[in-house]
């Protein structure tokens, strides 16, 4: 096994530890991508594991579109989108629509000004056109979970049932099947 295919295997298992000794043996790992085009740190942020995501930071790593969207780093993502203002159409190297990754995540914010520039809210399916978010389901299942806190429930509602703003899913957090 190659120490890329390694160091993301590490990442999925949220390893912290493994992931900093091997960043310190060979620091361009950092920077590295697997098979399906993903970076690091959009793996590490896909896992959850912030600590993780601060280390390749400091490793100098570029922060990217769908990375920034991700992680919830508005100033980043107003950047590179008044730099390139098409980018807030753009999907991530997986297919994700950038706007998708800010409402996943509950970067409400981010989201919102995805949302006024444009962004894209389904999945590209690879043959040009579109096909509903995979991981809508997944989200669905968040608005109905009462641990959660409203505003993610209302992000993952509202992204769901294709209503934007948030604020016209509020119905909907409340709801229990």
């Amino acid at each position: 096994m190659s120490s890329v295919a390694k160091f993301f295997q590490v990442i999925q298992t949220r390893d912290t530890a493994a992931a900093k000794r091997m960043l310190a043996a060979e620091p361009e790992l950092a920077g590295a991508r697997n098979e399906k085009g993903q970076s690091a740190l959009l793996l590490t942020a896909y896992s959850g594991n912030k600590e993780l995501c601060d280390v390749l930071l400091a490793n100098g790593v570029p922060l990217e579109l769908h990375e920034a969207a991700a992680l919830g780093r508005l100033e980043r993502v107003k950047q590179l989108v008044e730099e390139i203002p098409a980018e807030a159409k753009t999907y991530s190297p997986d297919g994700f629509p950038v706007f998708a990754l800010a409402a996943v995540f509950g970067h409400l914010e981010v989201a919102e000004y995805l949302f006024a520039k444009g962004a894209r809210l389904q999945r590209a399916d690879g043959s040009g056109g579109q096909r509903p978010h995979r991981y809508c389901v997944v989200a669905f299942g968040q608005w109905r979970r009462p641990e959660l806190p409203l505003r993610k429930r209302l992000l993952a509602a509202a992204y769901c049932r294709r209503e934007w703003p948030p604020r016209n899913c509020e119905h909907l957090a409340g709801q229990r099947r």
